[in-house]
């Protein structure tokens, strides 16, 4: 049997985890357990199987927090030193489940690097669902890391890291042309501290050097290079006045959108071949770090009173008001046509067209369209700060049926129409049919870079400057992404934008983030929508789905500042 614990004379245990049953003693008998008094017993006389040499790192066991003073006295008795003891809850069930789970939530949120288990079943659950190194006493098997999830998952951090270099970069060059513009005398030395921009030559050539090693793309390397010697050589010779006009002419947009579009596709790239694993992985690490701080930080929310008290009445609504209670479905009128074979409503006086032949989907559809543009709604897309009026272009960004640009056919002179998804494009095409004069329908998505299936809007729109262009965003989570691929439109037109901000919990953070560096001015929507989340907390004994409301506000609407 000592043979089993010979692999751990080998490593630090001061980083080891382990539990106890089955590893530190003898594993007691299914019939032991289910009796308390005879459990303590067990504990009480257990056999010592593994008496680790030096203080480890933690020991996280089934058993039942009711059993601490028996557990700790039986191993202070047998010389077994460890940083912390962690017991599970006495509510929480003895299943396959719970066990991997609670465990596998203290070992993410742990600098261990092994867990050593009894458990076979424990042992190959928390690996595969975590990614993390354990060791198995009961068959002396290593489940080892998976290495292509590690790339991943590294690139992952390396990502966030690049993009935040990037982000800091052209924060910077669009201070330093926003202050040349601001400047009567449009010079760079009455504005811009030299070493401070020396420095930023070094940075930027740098940053875009780690970014082209990063996704394996030399191309960047002579353009950053061909820039920054130009700068380094105007400033030298004291040129101020040529480097002034080189930064306002140079088109430093396409070098940074291509620096997104390296750092997204070669995140596609790694992810590709390990898709599912590593969703699997990042939903159970985000799982197992949210139930430990809803179960012992007992999360109230005394700031969504109201939202909660609305909730508790209508649990299955996403929009927490009492203007909801103002639409209802069945009084929808919907009429179905026969040469579409499709149904459709009439908005404000105009066919809207539905890709169902149902008119109880159609009427339930429409009606969710009137509750979500409500004025006390927090998906309304404009207020009266922002507004679609005086509009030259519309541009709808995941249209689905596109009831937004429809109601733009009398204000705007041009109007984009972008949905991606097959079942829309016929009724779209029936919507649309009376206002082709104007309208345009593009079957793309929006997005980064341009080919068969996705278009940025700076090539769709690189025909418009100086131009009142309105752009409705509602792309699941794609947002920043796409406005990205928006940067020549947003500086060189009047834009306003209405974007979607609640499919992902820091989406709103990063629009926000987004909007402040290309200074435009923004406002947040009035009020909260409520989600379920998917993460799992304890409740009656078990770990259940839907026991975390997310609040996230619904809508951010910017425009350009002056």
């Amino acid at each position: 049997m000592q043979g089993i614990y010979d692999p751990l004379n080998k490593i630090d245990l001061s980083r080891v985890m382990f539990e106890i049953d089955g590893v530190l003693c003898e594993k007691p008998d299914i019939d032991i357990i289910d009796d308390s008094k005879m459990y303590i017993s067990f504990i009480k006389e257990a056999e010592a199987l593994f008496i680790p040499s030096c203080t480890i790192y933690a020991i996280v066991t089934q058993r039942h927090e009711k059993y601490r003073k028996e557990t700790e006295d039986w191993l202070k008795n047998n010389n077994i030193c460890y940083q912390e003891l962690i017991m599970m809850p006495d509510n929480i069930e003895w299943t396959l489940q719970n066990i991997s789970l609670y465990k596998s939530m203290y070992y993410f949120d742990s600098d261990a690097i092994l867990l050593v288990e009894s458990d076979i079943g424990v042992a190959t659950t928390v690996n595969k669902n975590s990614n993390l190194r354990i060791y198995c006493v009961s068959n002396g098997l290593l489940y080892d890391r998976d290495t292509s999830i590690d790339v991943y998952l590294n690139g992952k951090q390396t990502e966030k890291k690049l993009s935040l270099l990037v982000d800091m970069a052209f924060v910077y060059i669009h201070e330093i042309k926003k202050n040349i513009i601001l400047q009567p005398e449009k010079d760079i030395s009455r504005c811009v501290n030299m070493d401070d921009f020396k420095e930023f030559l070094v940075n930027i050539r740098q940053i875009v050097y780690s970014v082209s090693d990063f996704a394996g793309k030399e191309d960047l390397k002579d353009i950053i290079d061909d820039y920054c010697d130009r700068c380094s050589e105007l400033v030298k010779m004291k040129q101020y006045r040529e480097l002034t006009d080189f930064i306002l002419e140079y088109d430093f947009s396409s070098i940074e959108n291509n620096l997104y579009l390296l750092i997204y596709n070669k995140m596609r790239e790694f992810a590709s071949s390990v898709c599912r694993e590593v969703c699997n992985i990042e939903e159970t690490r985000n799982l197992c770090i949210r139930t430990k701080r809803i179960y012992y930080d007992k999360v109230q929310y005394p700031e969504h009173q109201a939202e909660m008290d609305y909730l508790f009445d209508n649990s299955d609504s996403v929009y927490l008001g009492k203007f909801v209670d103002k639409y209802d479905e069945d009084s929808i009128e919907v009429e179905y046509d026969e040469k579409a074979q499709m149904c459709y409503a009439y908005h404000n006086e105009k066919r809207l067209y539905f890709c169902t032949e149902s008119i109880d989907v159609a009427k339930k559809y429409y009606n969710g369209i009137l509750v979500e543009q409500d004025k006390d709604c927090p998906h309304k897309y404009y207020s009266d700060t922002v507004s679609c009026d005086d509009c030259d272009v519309f541009v709808d960004v995941g249209a689905a049926e596109g009831f937004a640009a429809l109601e733009m056919t009398e204000k705007a002179n041009t109007i984009y129409v972008m949905e991606c998804e097959e079942k829309w494009q016929n009724a779209l095409k029936c919507t649309f049919e009376k206002y082709s004069d104007k309208t345009y329908l593009i079957p793309k998505y929006a997005g980064l870079e341009d080919n068969d299936t996705t278009t940025t809007l700076d090539t769709l729109l690189e025909n418009y400057s100086g131009k009142n262009i309105t752009i409705k965003l509602d792309v699941e989570g794609m947002a920043v992404e796409v406005l990205r691929g928006a940067i020549k439109t947003l500086e060189n037109n009047n834009c306003k934008v209405v974007c979607a901000a609640y499919h992902y919990h820091s989406e709103l953070e990063d629009l926000k983030k987004f909007f402040e560096r290309i200074n435009y001015n923004y406002e947040i929507s009035n009020g909260f929508m409520a989600f379920n989340c998917v993460y799992h907390v304890l409740q009656c004994g078990k770990y259940e789905r839907y026991e975390e409301i997310d609040f996230r506000h619904g809508v951010i609407r910017a425009y350009k500042g002056y």
